[in-house]
């Protein structure tokens, strides 16, 4: 028993035969268009087809412990599929390469392990979801990966966000796919004939005035992008909080943002000083004494938070909080909020709707997760700079399947 492959619509239909036959995709859905399953389908074909032998999947690690585990197991057409996740202690690793899964997921932070040991060596298919995550050229698993993919003749990038942060992220997703070349040879030469500097060191670059439309056209043949399918969701509302900064924290406010210092708080930066205000503004500080000790200022958004979640309550609302400092996170605690954890205990409570009121850090569960089964109303205590973590976070209950 399981969910039949008809349920699948033909935007996941077309994902899947494009998958299939090309060798090199990145493919762009949106939060929710279902790419693990269309991804699962298309390299269950393969296998099957004998076109491939293994796939390696990369993901964030909650991802790998909370999706791809068992999304095979969700349908009919792939209960047959051998998948085994290499993620938690190094023996438990190996059993999963050891074994005889056809496909095998590891996160992101043992790809250097994985690479160590050699035990990429039996993997002619590789996928890596939320490709945005492996943007840095430089960063440990990709300068791991890159030398060592040769062999992986089928290679999917997958994201809903390819370049949230900008296109400067684009260049390692398709460095991954072996088509960097259709870029620039190398990451400077990129930056060199689609970017100018702006700064007198090169450290800072934006694109230039036609970069994005060229860039588009020049990757186009190797990109699928699955239409965006949120007009059949239920309408996304986004509804502004306002609370009155106490007149006190107003003064030490305006004191901070005017001077950078107060009594036990100097910001050294633009950045810092962006940050200190946040966290006054949330209601707290981190002192330069230490950066876990933090002096309260204001209890007015914490009192806004527990009036939102009664009314939550009253109409039998589950709702998630999204909070981003520790000093958050432990007055929802007080309040008895439940945070989210990565077990899948805790994952299947929340979408059976055993958790009323559940918190959640945007940088631990923004992408990749369905949790749209256990409400469908989410509150932010502050807001966060990232378009790619509010954009990912929201959609972990705006997605397929949302009723509400």
């Amino acid at each position: 028993s399981g969910l039949s492959m008809s349920l699948l619509d033909s935007a996941q239909q077309a994902a899947i035969t494009r998958l299939i036959e090309h060798d090199r995709t990145l493919l762009i859905a949106g939060m929710g268009a279902g790419k693990t399953v269309v991804a699962l389908t298309a390299a269950a074909e393969l296998l099957d087809m004998k076109a491939v032998k293994r796939v390696l999947v990369v993901a964030p690690v909650r991802v790998c412990n909370l999706v791809w585990a068992s999304e095979h197991m969700k349908w009919s057409h792939l209960q047959g599929l051998r998948v085994a996740l290499a993620t938690g202690t190094p023996a438990k690793r190996r059993a999963a390469f050891s074994s005889d899964a056809q496909i095998v997921v590891i996160n992101i932070e043992n790809i250097a392990w994985m690479v160590g040991e050699k035990l990429y060596e039996s993997f002619d298919g590789v996928i890596f979801d939320e490709s945005s995550r492996l943007k840095a050229v430089g960063s440990v698993a990709v300068k791991r990966l890159r030398h060592r993919l040769k062999g992986f003749k089928w290679r999917v990038c997958m994201s809903g966000t390819p370049v949230s942060e900008g296109l400067l992220d684009l260049y390692a997703q398709m460095l991954l796919l072996g088509l960097h070349t259709v870029l620039a040879p190398t990451k400077q030469s990129y930056l060199d004939k689609w970017f100018m500097p702006t700064d007198y060191e090169r450290h800072s670059w934006a694109p230039r005035e036609s970069s994005g439309e060229s860039i588009a056209r020049a990757i186009s043949v190797y990109t699928h992008v699955v239409p965006d399918y949120t007009h059949t969701l239920p309408v996304l509302t986004v509804d502004p909080v306002k609370v009155l900064m106490p007149p006190e924290a107003m003064k030490e406010y305006r004191q901070l943002a005017r001077t950078s210092v107060l009594a036990d708080v100097t910001a050294v930066n633009a950045g810092v000083l962006q940050s200190k205000l946040q966290q006054v503004a949330a209601g707290f500080v981190y002192t330069d004494s230490d950066e876990k000790n933090a002096r309260t200022i204001h209890d007015a958004k914490v009192i806004a938070a527990r009036e939102w979640i009664a009314e939550a309550a009253e109409h039998s609302e589950r709702a998630i909080i999204v909070y981003q400092w520790d000093w958050q996170r432990d007055a929802l605690v007080a309040q008895g909020v439940e945070l989210f954890t990565s077990t899948v205990k805790n994952y299947e409570r929340w979408n059976s709707g055993q958790i009323a009121v559940m918190g959640l850090h945007p940088k631990s569960a923004g992408h990749g997760l369905n949790l749209q089964d256990g409400g469908y109303s989410m509150l932010w205590l502050s807001p966060v700079w990232s378009r790619d973590l509010w954009d990912q976070t929201i959609a972990r209950l705006w997605r397929r399947g949302q009723t509400s």
